[in-house]
């Protein structure tokens, strides 16, 4: 029943921030338009902005589930969709105090999908974790900021174009990093902490 209240709240604010900016939305004028009592809100989330969080939690996780099963353009753009289709809301977040939020949504889905493609082609995770998690970190950043980009240009591009877009670029670019990794990792005149 909790996880119910939970997502009757998020619908709620989801909708209110289709019609104004974040911070004119009250916890008054979420219970209103879901029916709920304001200590039903207390009961599960601390403020508006604990609410945000959950929902953002909610969906990379589920993206994120997604990317393990399968790393392709396609789980990618599931995260870009999730932004694309509530477009305005997303404005009203990235204009608003509560911005971390969604950025670490972003940062979330770039990183769990980097980390799977630098998986993907330099094998075994295991072969050298710190040249792994520079060459995932590396291109997590390249992602964050592409989509970060998107955002300040207003969503112009589609969500299909972008992830495209990122697929085809960095995947040619992680192969050739994945390569040079490999070739750090197996010369043996390179020692941990040289």
């Amino acid at each position: 029943m909790g996880d119910l209240t939970k997502r009757a709240l998020s619908q709620a604010l989801g909708e209110l921030l289709e019609e104004k900016p974040l911070d004119k939305i009250t916890i008054s004028s979420i219970t209103d338009r879901c029916g709920l009592t304001r200590n039903t809100f207390y009961y599960h989330f601390e403020d508006i902005y604990d609410l945000l969080r959950w929902e953002f939690e909610r969906q990379s996780d589920k993206i994120m589930k997604e990317i393990e099963a399968d790393c392709s353009a396609e789980s990618f753009l599931n995260g870009l969709n999730y932004l694309y289709s509530r477009k305005k809301a997303i404005y009203h977040i990235y204009n608003s105090i509560s911005r971390s939020s969604l950025e670490k949504y972003i940062r979330d889905i770039a990183k769990k999908y980097a980390g799977a493609i630098v998986d993907r082609l330099l094998g075994s995770p295991a072969a050298n974790t710190d040249a792994r998690a520079i060459v995932a970190d590396f291109y997590t950043n390249a992602f964050v900021g592409s989509i970060e980009q998107w955002l300040d240009d207003r969503m112009s591009t589609s969500p299909e174009v972008m992830s495209i877009l990122c697929e085809e670029m960095l995947t040619g670019t992680i192969e050739s990093a994945a390569k040079s990794a490999r070739k750090v990792i197996l010369d043996p005149r390179i020692r941990p902490g040289m």
